[in-house]
């Protein structure tokens, strides 16, 4: 199993504690109830103004013509902007300045396909909502075993 499916499924066993569920759903249900009051409140004249945008725009139909391919370029974005934020705060307080620089040069794909695999988890419905701490976890797992694994090599001496 390589390290990237290990960090997956480490980052999901440190995602059902119960602490860490907990930390996770209380600010999801607040914003959920907070949207839903918002829905119910504002709901009919929002949907109306949307129906008048969709009619009046020939773009917008363009758009969804070609809606099943507009997530690649996202997700490559998402994919890099998530392993250069989520790999800083993996390594920030255990690697030196060199072992970071020298794991994210070792590693620089493995950790970007981490980050595309997180942000695909992003876009499944409701899971998206667990996806930021996922990733977090994630790259942690993964950061920190290619850690332990870089100050186990021997030191080179000349």
């Amino acid at each position: 199993m390589n390290e990237i499916t290990k960090a997956l499924l480490r980052a999901f066993a440190s995602l059902l504690h119960p602490r860490m569920l907990l930390l996770m759903l209380w600010p999801v249900l607040v914003a959920l109830a907070l949207w839903l009051g918002l829905a119910f409140a504002f709901g009919s004249q929002a949907a109306a103004s949307l129906q008048l945008q969709f009619d009046q725009s020939a773009a917008i139909g363009w758009a969804i013509s070609v809606w099943p391919l507009w997530p690649v370029l996202p997700i490559v974005l998402f994919g890099y902007l998530n392993q250069r934020v989520f790999r800083y705060d993996a390594l920030y307080e255990h690697a030196t300045g060199w072992e970071m620089q020298t794991l994210i040069r070792r590693h620089r794909h493995e950790l970007f396909l981490l980050g595309v695999v997180v942000a695909l988890f992003g876009l499944i419905p409701l899971i998206g909502f667990l996806v930021p701490v996922y990733g977090g976890l994630a790259f942690i797992h993964y950061c920190l075993a290619r850690l332990a694994q870089l100050r186990d090599e021997p030191v080179a001496t000349q």
